[in-house]
């Protein structure tokens, strides 16, 4: 089966699966349901070693010099794991990672600089990041508290077979902080 390469121009939208369910909520209110969500994942602030085998598998499939899985709160995005890089939090408006958790889809951005949203952010001015691809962290209802994502110095795109089997790593980051959820809500009601 030859590969395909994804991502035409400077952004690309990869759309979801067919029958895949789209949320009648208003972006604020999606938003507001997201935040509640993120409140009911036991997660904190801190790296964790069990995220980071998943971002260096992301990397090393997407051929990328760094990753990370991040989670994204209504300011911040906090890093659980980074490959290729140190940051601490940044600011959410700054981040691409802060669109990515709004939707269901991965956001392909093949060349940063070529795209008005971000040509001025400091991840591409100061980072140097020039590619950026982003899974949502899929946890309850379509909702995300997170991203896993991969980015490079230059321009470029992901063949498809890349771009399957990132999403099937962002799932089984999910799966981890839907079991959290699960396993936080047990314990609260005992």
């Amino acid at each position: 089966m030859p590969r395909r390469r994804v991502g035409l121009g400077p952004v690309a939208r990869i759309e979801s699966p067919v029958g895949a369910s789209v949320s009648p909520l208003s972006p604020v209110e999606r938003e507001a349901e997201r935040l509640a969500l993120l409140s009911s994942v036991p997660v904190s602030p801190d790296r964790e070693v069990r995220f980071n085998e998943l971002v260096d598998l992301a990397a090393f499939i997407a051929h990328t010099p760094m990753a990370t899985l991040a989670i994204v709160d209504a300011d911040s995005v906090w890093f659980k794991a980074t490959l290729g890089f140190e940051s601490g939090p940044r600011d959410r408006a700054e981040a691409i990672c802060g669109m990515t958790v709004s939707g269901t889809d991965p956001e392909i951005i093949t060349d940063t600089a070529l795209d008005d949203r971000f040509a001025d952010s400091s991840i591409v001015t100061e980072l140097g990041i020039r590619f950026y691809a982003g899974f949502p962290l899929l946890v309850h209802d379509d909702l995300a508290v997170g991203t896993l994502c991969v980015f490079d110095r230059r321009p470029r795109n992901l063949l498809s077979d890349e771009l399957h089997a990132l999403r099937v790593i962002a799932d089984q980051a999910a799966t981890q902080l839907r079991v959290d959820r699960l396993e936080g809500m047990r314990r609260d009601d005992d």
